[in-house]
């Protein structure tokens, strides 16, 4: 069990290795984690948010979290760092929910646009004229002062109006995501 508060760093060998708190470690937690170099996995097991139920997770340097469904946690602070979005027919697989939100150190937000394909059972000309927004972090509180790059998961820089083909399952294109 990991109580207090205080900082937490994690600096992992590579950026590409993984970790994750035990289910065991329980809530009662409210300093920072803060992820130097690493990926920090949320959800990985049953109750691993609950780590940061009460705490904030910074995302320093070559420290990384993958959104890739939703998860709710107490703060999340962008200090160089990368947040990853898994998508599905480019739209954003889960939802990060924040009480606190601090992007004043600036990092990454990575969006997964490989492979894209279009989301099963969704007519793509329902609506062909409205623009879709995607949420991916809801927050209470904001702190902002930093710039945070949209890229690729390669990291190379989505400038405006990226052009992304969804396709069918069988790879036959079907229609376009702008980014």
């Amino acid at each position: 069990v990991l109580t207090g508060t205080g900082v937490l760093e994690i600096e992992l060998a590579s950026a590409a290795n993984n970790f994750t708190f035990a289910a065991g470690t329980g809530a009662a937690y409210a300093g920072v984690v803060d992820v130097k170099k690493g990926q920090y996995t949320l959800g990985a097991v049953s109750g691993a948010d609950n780590i940061l139920k009460n705490g904030t997770l910074r995302l320093s340097g070559s420290g990384s979290t993958v959104l890739d469904a939703n998860h709710a946690i107490k703060g999340l602070e962008m200090n160089g760092g990368v947040l990853k979005v898994t998508t599905t027919g480019g739209v954003p697989d889960g939802l990060l929910t924040v009480t606190d939100l601090d992007t004043s150190g600036g990092g990454k937000v990575a969006i997964d646009v490989s492979g894209s394909s279009a989301p099963g059972g969704s007519n793509l000309f329902a609506d062909s004229q409205a623009s879709t927004m995607n949420q991916i972090v809801k927050a209470d509180n904001v702190a902002t002062g930093g710039q945070l790059i949209l890229t690729d998961y390669a990291g190379n820089a989505l400038g405006s109006n990226m052009i992304v083909a969804l396709d069918q399952p069988a790879g036959t294109p079907i229609a376009e995501a702008y980014y």
